[in-house]
This record gives structure tokens, sequence and C-alpha cells, in this order.
């Protein structure tokens, strides 16, 4: 009796000591996981990366670590097609990891394979139809695909979902505009500046969409809002040259690219517009010198 008391001790503590162990290394493999994702926080990509391989190493089967590394993967060093094998294992070891779905979808928007990334975008809705990113996601894939109705039922739905989100009525009027809607993408660039009155690119939208209407005073107050917020905005000299340039003020053109030309010198299409606004002017020399150099930038009118 007293050796099999002993067999039975031994036994409760092998199983004691394996149970001791496993959740030693769970709770090992949770603390490379907060550490990883603390270094994605600062942006310190390849140190996340080493942390999310430790607790991979440690527990083979946390999907949350794949994600994650995914995301480093992807964000951080733009390896597309390694942060899409991290997706997989995820998905592979969780088959309703939302989040999953939606991040191998951006992914394969950087590979421009915009069909992978509404399959995944659709499955990511399929399991949170209020997943209001996923929406916003779509959308901008349609968008570029020139799909614009559908653009717009996703940004549709993504307003619904938050209707204060400045990004979102950016996209849908943006859609509007490149439908030549403009009246419309106006409206959703007023709701823009609304919720986020600080950011440049809702005035300098909204500003190409009067310019476009032909409401110049318009368009050049929106571009003057967002030189006030970016100075460095290239594109909104050159566009305030340009409605400049449609008033026939040549010489207020000529300074609105020039500063675009040197935040921007490669700009092909300020240089030709630029030489223009000289040509008009009578100045034939610096008209050549401009045209010379669009074309040597890939750009001849």
């Amino acid at each position: 009796m007293r050796k099999i008391f002993l067999r039975t001790l031994t036994a409760i503590f092998v199983v004691a000591f394996m149970i001791s162990a496993s959740v030693a290394c769970a709770e090992d493999a949770e603390t490379f996981f907060k550490r990883g994702n603390d270094y994605s926080e600062q942006q310190q990509y390849d140190a996340a990366i080493k942390e999310f391989d430790k607790a991979i190493q440690i527990n083979p089967n946390y999907a949350e670590a794949y994600n994650a590394r995914g995301i480093a993967y992807n964000d951080g060093l733009k390896q597309y097609e390694q942060a899409i094998q991290d997706y997989d294992k995820a998905i592979q070891l969780n088959p309703e990891f939302v989040e999953a779905y939606f991040n191998r979808g951006i992914a394969y928007v950087n590979l421009n394979q915009h069909e992978q990334a509404i399959q995944n975008y659709d499955k990511a809705i399929e399991l949170n139809p209020e997943f209001v990113e996923a929406y916003n996601e779509r959308g901008l894939v349609y968008q570029s695909l020139e799909q614009y109705e559908q653009a717009i039922k996703d940004f549709d739905k993504a307003i619904e979902l938050n209707p204060k989100n400045d990004g979102f009525y950016l996209s849908r009027g943006l859609t509007y505009a490149y439908q030549q809607q403009f009246e419309r993408s106006i409206e959703d660039f007023d709701k823009a500046v609304e919720f986020n009155p600080n950011y440049a690119v809702s005035y300098y939208n909204r500003g190409l969409s009067y310019f476009n209407l032909k409401q110049y005073e318009q368009a050049i107050a929106d571009y003057d809002k967002a030189i006030q917020l970016d100075p460095n905005f290239a594109y909104a000299y050159g566009n305030r040259g340009s409605v400049y340039a449609s008033l026939k003020n040549y010489k207020q053109a000529i300074a609105d690219y020039d500063k675009s030309i040197q935040l921007d010198p490669n700009n092909a299409k300020t240089f030709y517009w630029r030489a223009g606004c000289y040509e008009a002017l009578g100045d034939k020399t610096k008209a050549q010198a401009d045209y010379d150099k669009a074309k040597e930038l890939g750009y001849n009118g």
C-alpha cells in the first residue's frame, strides 16, 4: 500500500508541476505579447516582432499574437506578404477573428489585390455588421475601382453607424466629386470641416469642388485656410495658383506656383501651369523653360 501511495503522490506532483509550468508559460506569452504591443505603439516594429516571436514560441496557438505581428509587418515594415501569412494563421486558429479578416483586407489593399481585400472586408462585416471601419475601408476600395455607387453605399453605412466621423464624410465627398457631383461633395466637405475644423485636406478638397463650380472666391478662401493649417501643403499652393490664373491674376498665380514648386519640385504639372502664366504675360523664355521642365518630368499637356 505504501508503494502505491507514493506512486500516487508522485503522479499528483508531476501533474501539478505540469499545470504550474503551463500557467507560467501562458503568463510569459502574455507578457511578451503586451511588450510587443507597447513597442508597436512606439513604432518600434522590429522590437515588437521579436516580442511577438517569443510569445508565439511559447504558445503556438496564440491567435492574437499572430494578428499583432501581422500588423507590425504591415504597418511598420511594409512586408505585406509576411503580414498576410500571420493573418492567415490567426484566422486558422480562430475562424471568427473579425479583426484578422479586416487587417488582412488592408494588407491586400497594400498589394493592390482589391478583390481579395473586398472578400476579407465582407467577412469582417458578416461577423460584425456594426464594424464601421470595415464599411469605410471597403468603400475606399470600391472608390479606387471606380465603383462609385457601391462605395457611396458603404460610406452611407459608415456615417449611419458613426455620424460624427469627419473622415467618412470626406471619403463620400470625394466619391461625389469623382462623379462630378460637386454640390453634393461640398455638403459632405462641410460636414467634415464641422467635425474636424483643423484638417487641411477637407478645406483643400472643398476648394477644388468650388473651383470646378467656378466659385473662385470660395475656392481661394478654402485654399487659404488649408495653407494656414498646413504651410507646407504644396498642392494647396498649386491649386490656389490655378484659381488666380483662371481670374487672369497671373503674377499672383506665379507666386503660388513658385511656392508649390519649392515644396514639391517634381510635380510636372505645376511647371506646365506656370509656363502658361509666363506665356500669358509675354515672357516666352521663362514659359519655354517651364514647358521643357514639365516635359522632362513626364508631362506634356
